[in-house]
């Protein structure tokens, strides 16, 4: 289990989503942007921001990610629950973009740097596709050694 890559490439899509939670998301001009919270940039929190609701795509997305690799024996049914976290993983843009857009109308604000956070979603997005590839090619490549015989 451990020794396939794709498994690798879902263990380095989860840790992605751990580490999104320990580096900001953005930053505004006197604001920055956290998985879970909004601080000025004294370090008080800003309340009245609501920044949650993105990322519970995103943790469902990474739970599923940990399911897939236990099913590991039935190549169809993991990459079919693989593809489930794609759909996640387009809700949680999407939310992502609300995110941002409602923080820079609460903060009154509009110029956004993305931080480390911002890219670790796309990161573990592109380990998703990454690992779907790997299982179509275990996949091939059983089917082959299938024909053989």
């Amino acid at each position: 289990m451990i020794q396939r890559k794709q498994t690798i490439y879902l263990l380095l899509s989860i840790a992605a989503f751990v580490a999104s939670y320990f580096f900001p998301f953005g930053q505004f001009a006197q604001h920055e942007l956290y998985a879970y919270h909004v601080k000025d940039l004294a370090g008080a929190p800003v309340e009245g921001i609501s920044h949650l609701w993105f990322h519970a795509p995103y943790a469902i997305a990474a739970l599923v990610s940990a399911v897939a690799i236990f099913f590991y024996s039935n190549r169809n049914k993991q990459m079919a629950v693989l593809r489930l976290t794609f759909i996640l993983f387009a809700a949680s843009f999407a939310l992502m973009a609300f995110y941002i857009r409602g923080a820079a109308a609460g903060l009154n604000d509009t110029d956004f740097m993305p931080g480390v956070s911002f890219f670790l979603v796309f990161v573990s997005f592109v380990l998703n596709m990454f690992a779907l590839r790997a299982i179509k090619k275990d996949d091939m490549l059983v089917r082959s050694v299938d024909r053989i015989r």
